[in-house]
């Protein structure tokens, strides 16, 4: 069976979306396993190849239970720490999370999943504004930065909320408000 990169593609974005969840429930810690599993096909992929560009057929995946049972065992237990988000213990079992702490929730999320398809907030933020400073260089006496960048949104995010109030320009706001501590690094 071969599989093509956009499938690589959706399932990286599918299992980022879920692997955002803050509780321990089976969406999350599944999304989870199929994140670390694709990033060890990638590692060990023969050839150094990746995997948007290796065929993998059934028979490579049950390739796994023929040499463990040639071994005479499965090989010793590693134990790897999940991966951390932005957010993990935010909310508390013991109580129901504050309309805040949801807001938060959402946007780390969003975060996430606009990470995987748009990119990083620093790099494509710096596309944005080296397209801006280009067509204004007429106009601004020194070149806009992704962290700019960053703060426009926001502003953005505040004057559409003035004119149509709604919880998506709160959530997009926090969520430029993470892109712009990415983007611009205070020490």
């Amino acid at each position: 069976m071969k599989l093509s990169p956009e499938y690589f593609a959706q399932a990286k974005q599918r299992a980022l979306r879920f692997s955002g969840c803050l509780d321990t429930g089976t969406s999350g810690a599944l999304a989870g396993d199929v994140m670390r599993l694709l990033a060890y096909i990638d590692e060990n992929t023969p050839g150094g190849k990746t995997m948007e560009t290796e065929t993998i057929s059934t028979d490579w995946i049950l390739q796994g239970e023929r040499e463990m049972k040639g071994r005479g065992g499965p090989p010793p237990a590693v134990e790897e720490a999940a991966p951390r988000l932005v957010g993990d213990g935010l909310l508390t079992p013991e109580r129901e999370p504050s309309a805040a702490e949801r807001l938060l929730s959402d946007a780390i999320q969003t975060t996430a999943e606009r990470r995987a398809k748009y990119a990083p907030p620093l790099e494509h933020f710096a596309r944005t504004v080296g397209a801006i400073n280009a067509i204004f260089a007429h106009k601004i006496r020194e070149p806009f930065t992704p962290g700019d960048w960053a703060i426009f949104m926001q502003l953005d995010k505040f004057a559409r909320h003035q004119g149509q109030p709604q919880r998506d320009n709160q959530l997009d706001a926090a969520g430029y408000a993470a892109c712009w501590a990415e983007a611009d690094p205070q020490p």
